[in-house]
């Protein structure tokens, strides 16, 4: 299911941050701390509003889902910060067990 990921990887978000027209980002896979990836960290420019945004990784001309957007941890500005998101793992699991 999906491409897996690791630490490096580049990653392409999609979303509608502050409420305003879709808008993209980018970023860098942080950390993935568990081996299912089910949930993994990410740098990149993800706002206030982009929770859940799908979360890409590019691989030749092939993009894959990795993951939802789920939180950001901002600094003291509020402005940098560490992306949560959702493995795709832990998506399919939801909606196998929901439907």
């Amino acid at each position: 299911l999906g491409k897996e990921i690791r630490p490096g990887d580049y990653i392409l978000g999609a979303g509608h941050g502050f409420a305003g027209p879709k808008a993209f980002f980018d970023g860098k896979v942080r950390a993935v701390p568990d081996a299912e990836h089910l949930w993994f960290h990410f740098n990149g420019s993800a706002v206030s509003g982009d929770s859940g945004s799908p979360l890409f990784a590019l691989e030749g001309r092939q993009l894959w889902l990795v993951g939802i957007t789920a939180y950001k941890i901002l600094d003291k500005n509020d402005s940098v910060g560490t992306g949560g998101a959702a493995g795709v793992n832990n998506i399919a699991n939801a909606l196998t067990s929901y439907f």
